[in-house]
């Protein structure tokens, strides 16, 4: 029997070392994937919603510790989107369209809760950030989840039964 949990962890690491050295090489307009977010929304459907909140956790103090956001806001913001992917998971089958729909979500506000941290420190407004820093990168970070749920949506679907 496959151990979910290794499994997700392994994940949850992989797509933090994506986020270091390989979300780098794909800015555009200073704009980059978030790995971790992928990482977040497949292991809060494969797993219950108490393991995958401390993954996630865990995950966004490693990642805060190496930017330059205050240690925990991108730990919490995780937290709280594995919360709502795993919330939503019980009300639609999300293996359709459904998933698609809540995953683009699920993405947009957590991005909108992290950027809306982050923006204290600009001079910028938080509705023109949004449009020009929240929607394209949940764009961007929603093209790669979809182009990997494509591979490994039959393993996802296994794992989480």
């Amino acid at each position: 029997m496959k151990n979910k949990y290794t499994i997700v962890i392994l994940f949850s690491f992989f797509s933090i070392l994506l986020q270091f050295f390989f979300a780098p090489l794909l800015v555009v307009n200073s704009i980059k994937p978030d790995f971790f977010v992928i990482a977040v929304i497949y292991g809060s459907l494969i797993l219950m919603p108490i393991p995958s909140m401390i993954i996630a956790f865990l995950g966004g103090i490693i990642l805060d510790s190496y930017s330059n956001m205050p240690l925990g806001t991108s730990a919490i913001v995780y937290v709280w989107g594995s919360y709502a992917m795993g919330y939503f998971k019980k009300f639609e089958y999300w293996l359709g369209f459904n998933f698609t729909v809540i995953a683009v979500l699920n993405i947009l506000i957590v991005r909108s809760f992290l950027i809306g941290i982050y923006i204290f420190d600009t001079e910028m407004s938080f509705v023109s950030f949004f449009i020009s820093r929240v929607i394209p990168e949940t764009i961007y970070t929603f093209a790669f989840a979809g182009i990997l749920f494509v591979f490994i949506r039959d393993y996802v679907q296994d794992l989480a039964e």
